[in-house]
This record gives C-alpha cells, structure tokens and sequence, in this order.
C-alpha cells in the first residue's frame, strides 16, 4: 500500500513511520509532507483532496487542546476522506516515546520513577489512559528528566542552550530510540491517543 505520511517535525515523522512498521511490511511511503502545527488547519484541505489517490496519515499535537474539538476544527471547513487519516498525540509526541517507560529510562539513563505514571482520562472508562505532565511533554523531557541522565553525552545532547526550546542534538539522539527501541506494544498500554493511531491503521488496512 502507498501512503503519504504528515508529521509537524522530523521526530513526528519517524513516528509514524515506526508506527506504519510495526503494523505492516507492506507500506510504502510515497512521499513526507511538511506541516508546521500552524500550518496544519490551513493545508489540510489540499491533504483531503491528496487522500483521493492515497492514503494520507497525519500525526500532530494536541497542545493542550481537547482532541476532538481540535479535530472539529481541521476538518470544519470540508468533507473528510475516509483515506484521510488524522492522529492527534496526547499531549505531544514525546509523550508516547516515554509511554514506553522501560526502554526510555534504559536508554537515556534515568530513574524510571521519574516519568509520571499513566492516568484515566474517563470517567467511563478506566482503561483509557495516558500520562499526563505538569508542564508540556517535551519540556518536561528536557527540564525535569533529561538532567536526571547518569549519562553525560545524554545530557550533553538534549539540554537546551540559551534561548532553544530542545537541545542541540534534539533529532538526531531520539530518532535512534525511535527506531531501535521504543516498544510500541509497551507504550500503547499507557496511551489511548496512540492506541486509537494503531487502530486506524489496521482498519486502513
């Protein structure tokens, strides 16, 4: 199957790759297509019309906005493709990386207790859950767990210099961790935003 694949950065991107892997040996991706979190809304009508010849997967933030009202508000403006396949991360990206807390404590060298525990989200249902952070995901990673890290190129590699929000070698030490060892298995038990994304492409297929 062919597929176009839309992330917000290259660390989204890997995402949905690993994703797209872990479901099927049969996907190929025809073409990545960027899409800053601003520009999402703007371009989405033209991703529609794209899933017309293929599927088209985007994975995006929520950014502290309820999923499904920030949902409502992409697709507002059209009639969605049912090729159009929209993921929404709880509350960013990053946190379905630490969802796997085992494998991100191992490979970054920190204390697994450092990583909130997953929470419900429903009232309805107590199997629905996802870690949820005091401060955003990613900047919760670099401010409170990264600096934890017995590892110093770790530390060296993630810690924002002044005036960044990521650290200098941000994509190049988490898309290693993406790829090699982040157990999609493990971190769909702690996330219902990304269980719902793996759900979506069984169906897809």
């Amino acid at each position: 199957m062919d597929v176009y694949i839309v992330g917000e950065d290259t660390v989204s991107k890997e995402i949905i790759k690993r994703i797209l892997s872990h479901c099927s040996e049969e996907i190929r991706i025809v073409s990545e297509l960027p899409a800053r979190g601003g520009q999402v809304e703007a371009l989405a009508p033209k991703f529609n019309n794209l899933a017309k010849s293929a599927p088209v997967i985007l994975l995006l933030d929520s950014d502290n906005v309820c999923p499904p009202a920030k949902l409502k508000n992409i697709v507002a403006n059209f009639e969605k493709e049912s090729n159009f396949i929209i993921n929404i991360a709880y509350d960013e990206v990053e946190s379905w990386l630490m969802a796997d807390n085992d494998n991100f404590s191992s490979y970054f060298g920190i204390p697994e207790n450092v990583i909130p525990l997953p929470t419900a989200i429903s009232r309805k249902d107590e199997n629905r859950k996802e870690i949820i952070f005091p401060l955003k995901p990613s900047l919760f990673m670099m401010m409170e767990i990264i600096p934890k890290s017995t590892n110093f190129e770790i530390r060296r590699r993630l810690t924002p210099v002044k005036g960044s929000k990521k650290g200098p070698e941000y994509n190049s030490t988490m898309i290693p961790f993406i790829n090699e060892m982040w157990n999609i298995d493990n971190a769909a038990q702690n996330s219902d935003s990304l269980i719902k994304m793996i759900k979506r492409i069984q169906c897809l297929l």
